[in-house]
């Protein structure tokens, strides 16, 4: 049994599974996938990871207007504004920092 190099290039750009491949060359698929290099990450779970880190983004974004509030600068209903959220979010993250 020989993985050659197409193979590895079509199983990167995931225009073959890894199934697939184990039964065209006559092994199990829990096999083949012991002895096969790990894939990096696809379309999918990289978007899905990018919409968890925007969230988290938001949330420092609004906890930073939240600052420059309890500094004096800026109004609660301009940060609100600012960050696209109701006046009762930013007072949370007020409260946030006072913790």
């Amino acid at each position: 049994m020989e993985i050659s190099k197409r193979h590895l290039a079509l199983l990167a750009a995931r225009k073959l599974t890894k199934t697939a491949l184990a039964a065209e060359l006559g092994v199990s698929a829990t096999y083949l996938m012991r002895i096969t290099p790990p894939l990096p990450p696809g379309p999918v779970a990289t978007q899905r990871r990018a919409n968890s880190t925007f969230s988290e983004s938001r949330k420092a974004f609004r906890l930073k207007l939240a600052k420059q509030v309890a500094a004096g600068s800026k109004s609660i209903e301009r940060a609100a504004a600012e960050a696209k959220c109701s006046e009762r979010t930013m007072y949370r993250y007020l409260c946030k920092l006072t913790k």
